[in-house]
């Protein structure tokens, strides 16, 4: 049953609570997998994954299929974040690129900006972006915020940049310069 694996199929096994995003056993599998048990565990890296005839799924892609009928072309973004956050609402169908897009800060950025970070060489703040895989350089700034600035505005004009339109970056200048105040005709998810 797992190659190929079908809504039909997934229905008969498995029953997706759109408001938990978990899924419960609907047949009895192996000793941990009985009906109305929670099905599948979390892997190391956050995400959970179910076991369906010998073959791990994750979860959340299991729960696109549940739902749409149908695989994900490309990826699955988290729009929280958070990886095993499965709820209907909260996961959502993307590209790679837009899937990046949407990615935490990294806990060695220093700047708490995204995209920013600080050139130890020159002193200065350093702003890129990559878009389509493509790494972009934007400038040399003396502050974070120059830099961060620097970032938003290639953002807000790239319409390839529209999948989590500068909610992190917009909400770390926020921080800083409490009176920013982004255009009203911004995109949202």
């Amino acid at each position: 049953m797992s190659k190929g694996l079908t809504q039909e199929n997934l229905r008969a096994l498995l029953k997706y609570n759109k408001e938990s995003g978990r899924f419960t056993w609907l047949v009895d599998k192996c000793y941990n997998a009985q009906i109305g048990a929670t099905a599948g565990c979390e892997r190391k890296d956050g995400y959970r994954q179910i076991m369906i005839d010998g073959k791990a799924y994750l979860e959340h892609r299991l729960a696109f299929l549940y739902v749409n009928g149908y695989f994900p072309e490309h990826d699955i973004d988290h729009k929280s974040g958070v990886r095993d956050d499965n709820r209907w609402g909260k996961i959502r169908g993307a590209s790679r690129s837009c899937n990046a897009q949407n990615t935490k800060i990294r806990s060695t950025n220093k700047s708490g900006f995204p995209g920013v970070s600080l050139d130890k060489r020159t002193n200065k703040w350093i702003a890129q972006i990559t878009i389509n895989g493509n790494n972009m350089y934007l400038g040399a700034y003396k502050t974070g915020l120059e830099a961060a600035l620097a970032r938003f505005t290639v953002e807000d004009q790239c319409h390839m940049w529209s999948c989590n339109y500068q909610s992190k970056l917009v909400s770390a200048i926020k921080e800083v310069w409490k009176e920013f105040s982004p255009p009203s005709n911004r995109r949202s998810i």
